[in-house]
């Protein structure tokens, strides 16, 4: 006898499919469009609805939430302004190789294409996102509802971690005819190629001056520990990138530090070193600088995606694979090989760490105390979202990690409005832990409407506003470029202690380190959304 036909709905199925993933949050906003997903997740009722003021705040919350749990982070918006807002954050998850699902509506499969003006209806709306995406499909058949969300969730896990689209017109998306979830079948990620491994051991216990440099592939893959076995049998010094920072305790005795500042390129380390094994970066334009950052000829770059193996540098050898496959069996290679207490490398981080707190003590000058305030009051566990302000991008140059995934930061794009919703997204997935958005006056108002949703859900979020008046980095290049002329970068702020008091989240604004710092201790010790205030003293450049 065959199966009676199923009688759930598109909404419903993927509800039930998403809930078999294991995803246990989505963010977005309902509308007229999207509310039969809203309404079978709601009678689902195991996955938590983050309601968010702006559809480009969904993007950011969903990208917080993957970059700190490691999973998928899904947004829901409904088709045309709703897409459309998205796309700014859709774009910044596929640069950081971020995984982000965004579900969203179309109008009625009868009217595709047809620009009747209809409510939403946004002209190749699939075509806006097919470039950010590492897979963009429509649904039009309800039963191939789980078809299309498994490919998705194979392909956010499976392959290199960028955003995937999925399109689904109202009609399908309340029409029934969807079949139930089926087991998810495990995820295979590529492992190395076992003569390229043993190969590249090799040339490592040759060379006598090996650094390592990890990506955000590291972290994404889970391979911190390998990393370390890898690093300690060597003797090698670690340099991450900054999405990668945590990859390795900023604390380790290898620990160099993130490629990302002024003093590596003066730094004979890298100059010195006769082997480099790239691991889960791309190597791009960003992280080897546009050919500043010296590279030796014997270069080794392992990447999940074969088309970022060798794309920007010369290589001796590239390798596709999992980063952490690679490094476990790496690490096997190099099993009884005990290089951990190489001098060269010991005394090289040493030097180089010293000679960077003495520059960011100098450079930084009077808001070097605001930095170290930063660095004490928060727990090595605590998470810290920011942007390309100017503080933020002395931030990501400097600030300490001892475990990934803690220092959220748009590194390719270079955004402002991450911040703020992203840390909503990391709060969500980490309840009790900590965790600061900081921003400069500028930034924080692109998505300052969160703050209703910290405030909303009751979220563990301090906000810190670095207020300058205005967009302060891009003051400050202006000034160098246009003999100090000023365009456009001078801005009336609100009052920030009583906008936060609005929202119903208490805030205080402070002019002294000592004041920021017992701000912070206050808030992270009291829990729930806190908004502070520093009336930031002049900022240095951080370039």
């Amino acid at each position: 006898m065959s199966n009676p036909p199923s009688t759930l709905t598109t909404a419903e199925a993927l509800a039930q499919g998403m809930k078999r993933a294991g995803i246990s949050a989505v963010f977005g906003i309902p509308g007229v469009h999207n509310m039969h997903l809203y309404e079978a997740l709601r009678r689902l009722g195991d996955i938590r609805l983050v309601v968010s003021r702006h559809e480009q705040g969904a993007g950011y919350m969903a990208d917080g939430y993957a970059r700190t749990t490691g999973g998928i982070g899904v947004a829901l918006v409904v088709t045309g302004p709703g897409a459309t807002n998205i796309l700014t954050p859709v774009a910044v998850a596929h640069a950081d190789s971020s995984p982000v699902l965004v579900v969203a509506s179309q109008v009625e499969r009868r009217y595709l294409g047809q620009e009747r003006g209809l409510m939403h209806e946004f002209r190749d709306q699939m075509g806006a996102f097919t470039s950010h995406t590492a897979w963009s499909y429509r649904l039009m058949d309800p039963a191939d509802a789980q078809w299309c969300l498994r490919r998705a969730f194979e392909r956010l896990q499976a392959e290199r971690p960028r955003p995937v689209y999925l399109e689904i017109p109202l009609d399908v998306l309340h029409g029934q005819g969807a079949t139930p979830p089926r087991p998810l079948t495990p995820i295979h990620r590529p492992g190395p190629d076992p003569a390229a491994v043993a190969a590249i051991a090799e040339r490592l216990r040759q060379a006598e001056r090996p650094v390592l440099l990890a990506g955000i592939g590291v972290v994404r893959a889970g391979g911190e520990l390998a990393l370390r076995a890898v690093a300690e049998a060597l003797g090698a010094p670690v340099l991450t990138t900054v999405q990668a920072r945590g990859a390795l305790p900023s604390q380790h005795p290898l620990h160099l530090g993130s490629y990302w500042t002024r003093e590596i390129f003066r730094d004979s380390i890298l100059n010195e070193a006769d082997a480099v094994l790239a691991v889960g970066t791309r190597l791009s334009a960003r992280t080897w600088v546009s050919g500043r950052l010296p590279l030796p000829p014997a270069l080794f770059q392992v990447d999940l995606d074969a088309a970022e193996i060798g794309r920007s540098v010369d290589l001796e050898r590239g390798v596709v694979a999992d980063a952490r496959l690679f490094l476990e069996a790496l690490a096997a290679q190099l099993q009884g090989l005990n290089h951990g207490g190489r001098e060269w490398a010991l005394e090289a981080v040493r030097r180089h760490r010293q000679r960077v707190e003495a520059g960011l003590a100098e450079r930084l000058g009077s808001v070097y105390p605001y930095f170290l305030a930063l660095r004490e009051a928060l727990p090595s566990h605590g998470i810290l979202a920011t942007e390309t302000s100017g503080f933020g991008i002395w931030l990501a140059k400097y600030f300490p990690c001892d475990l990934p995934r803690r220092f959220l930061y748009p590194m390719a794009s270079g955004t402002l409005g991450f911040a703020l919703p992203a840390a909503v997204g990391a709060a969500v997935a980490e309840p009790s832990t900590p965790v600061v958005a900081l921003a400069g006056d500028g930034g924080i108002l692109f998505n300052v409407g969160e703050l209703a949703t910290a405030r909303g859900e009751g979220l563990n979020l301090i906000t810190v506003v670095f207020n300058d008046g205005g967009y302060g980095t891009v003051r400050m290049s202006q000034r160098q470029a246009f003999s100090g002329q000023t365009v456009g970068v001078d801005l009336w702020t609100p009052d920030f202690v009583k906008l936060g008091e609005s929202f119903g989240i208490p805030a205080e604004v402070v002019d002294t380190a000592e004041d920021f710092h017992a701000a912070l201790q206050k808030a992270i010790a009291s829990g729930g959304p806190h908004l502070i205030e520093v009336i930031q003293p002049e900022m240095p450049s951080p370039f």
